[in-house]
């Protein structure tokens, strides 16, 4: 016969006695019951004490298997509020409700459950709480990765915080943590969206400075950028940065350019960049003529947004046929496959066009 000692329980015929107490007296009188035990169970092999883990008696709970299984209750609700967190079909103030429940009731453990709160966070617009739970992170003992940091700057651009993206960008370099090309990306977009152009461009040098490897997405961000303040010069510049750098520019390139040209009025380098493009062998968007077309607008420029309206009819009739039968193979259309096609914007801004040039006659109906 055997006594557990500490927390363990012990059953006299069939009746579940209290385990040792923690009181110096009782723990005594607890020691006379463990001999008692002890004695009979010597004396008299059909005793009716028996210990708690005896072959064939059941399992009763004691305070480590409490623990246990409130350990076991808690992972099942950590589950279940990750694949609520996970699931497409949750509702914003759900998706917000389960984050903060995560969150309080300290069952986030893992720097990848950690990303994906904050990369749902993020995009509810909750930008101080992605911040909240990088520093959670930190406060228990996990070191954030590149990846969560990027999901936290990636909410921060969503939310147009340029200021607390550029000193995010400077605690991974204190933490001794190597921002990577995204890290950057996601920071000059969120400068780009403030119309922080020489931020941006000081991102782009001190990224290059650091020897980390500039790729199209980042030049596209960094023109973006300069097109949002109407910076021409500095658009062109990176532009023509970009093959020392063996990087081939794409339609989003040519996109952001246009668009720097029409805030700034340069119509000529407008209709020379598209027509770039299409020796490129890229095939101009919608938004690529409408911005073109908005540039010879603020030059007065009527008889050019006469060409250019030309010209995209004419790209519509040429691409129309290949459009077909690339929609046959690929219904879905990607970004850069959709045909140009005039829309109200287009006849509004060619019309003003021909209006202020003059040319009140041939101005297009819509």
């Amino acid at each position: 016969m055997r006594a557990m000692a500490g927390e363990r329980e012990v059953v006299a015929d069939g009746a579940v006695l209290p385990g040792w107490p923690a009181h110096p007296a009782r723990r005594r009188c607890g020691a006379v019951a463990a001999l008692a035990v002890l004695w009979l169970g010597a004396g008299a092999g059909s005793s009716g004490f028996a210990v708690r883990r005896q072959q064939g008696a059941p399992e009763f709970r004691t305070l480590q298997t409490k623990a246990t299984w409130r350990l076991k209750e808690g992972e099942e609700d950590k589950r279940s509020l990750m694949a609520t967190l996970r699931s497409p079909n949750t509702k914003p103030r759900e998706l917000a409700a389960t984050a903060a429940a995560l969150q309080q009731r300290r069952l986030l453990t893992d720097p990848r459950e950690y990303t994906t709160t904050i990369n749902v966070l993020g995009r509810l617009g909750l930008w101080r709480e992605c911040l909240g739970l990088l520093v959670d992170m930190q406060r228990n003992g996990l070191k954030p990765n590149v990846i969560t940091y990027n999901a936290v700057l990636k909410a921060l651009a969503r939310s147009k915080r340029w200021r607390e993206a550029i000193q995010l960008i400077g605690e991974m370099w204190d933490s001794r943590l190597s921002p990577d090309v995204i890290s950057y990306t996601t920071a000059i977009s969120a400068c780009a969206a403030s119309g922080r152009w020489k931020e941006a461009l000081q991102l782009l040098a001190e990224m290059e400075r650091a020897g980390i490897k500039a790729d199209v997405r980042i030049f596209n961000a960094a023109i973006n950028a300069c097109a949002q303040a109407g910076e021409v010069v500095r658009a062109m510049l990176l532009f023509e940065g970009m093959p020392e750098r063996q990087l081939a520019p794409d339609i989003i390139t040519y996109n952001a350019l246009i668009n720097a040209c029409a805030r700034g009025g340069a119509w000529e380098e407008a209709v020379d960049l598209l027509s770039k493009m299409k020796d490129q062998g890229l095939a101009p968007q919608t938004r690529t003529y409408n911005s073109a077309i908005n540039a010879c607008d603020k030059a007065f420029r009527g008889y050019e947004t006469l060409l250019l309206l030309d010209d995209m009819f004419e790209h519509q009739v040429a691409h129309g046929e290949k459009r077909r039968l690339r929609q046959t193979l690929a219904p879905q259309e990607s970004e850069g496959q959709r045909q140009a096609k005039p829309n109200a914007v287009t006849f509004n801004t060619a019309m003003s066009a021909c209006l202020k040039g003059g040319m009140q006659t041939e101005a297009p109906a819509s």
